[in-house]
């Protein structure tokens, strides 16, 4: 299945939060997973002949196909079938500071620890001070 909420300018963010709903299950077997994929990837090269310097490309990574980290719910997708699991952009970002803290915002707000119905096994991020082009906004929506 598709990514829902998929804008034309999807080329110009750095990457989003998602949501992946398991549809097929019967009421109070639905599970969910709130996770964040960067729309980029960088790949290491080996130097060119007579240089010593490694090389960078930055390409699309595998955004289309993904369906999260979990290794339960990569298990369920294969079991069920892609068309049986809806994935939903949440939220574009413009920075790895915003998508982490987004994605983090998303799976305390939704007590994805505390929860039988979530794939999220773990709250993993790791996240320094607030870049100073994001402070403004954010604290704005914090007060």
């Amino acid at each position: 299945m598709e990514w829902e909420n998929v804008p034309d300018n999807i080329n110009e963010w750095f990457g989003f939060v998602y949501l992946i709903e398991r549809l097929t299950a019967k009421e109070g077997e639905k599970k969910y997973y709130w996770g964040c994929k960067m729309l980029k990837k960088t790949l290491k090269l080996k130097p060119l002949k007579g240089f010593k310097r490694k090389r960078k490309k930055i390409c699309e990574s595998d955004w289309k196909d993904y369906y999260g980290s979990s290794e339960e719910l990569k298990k369920d997708v294969e079991l069920h079938g892609k068309e049986n699991f809806k994935r939903i952009i949440l939220k574009l970002c413009t920075c790895k500071w915003q998508l982490k803290y987004e994605e983090l915002k998303f799976q305390i707000e939704n007590n994805v620890l505390f929860r039988n119905d979530t794939y999220n096994g773990i709250v993993n991020v790791r996240i320094g001070k607030c870049p100073k082009d994001l402070k403004e906004h954010y604290s704005k929506l914090l007060s």
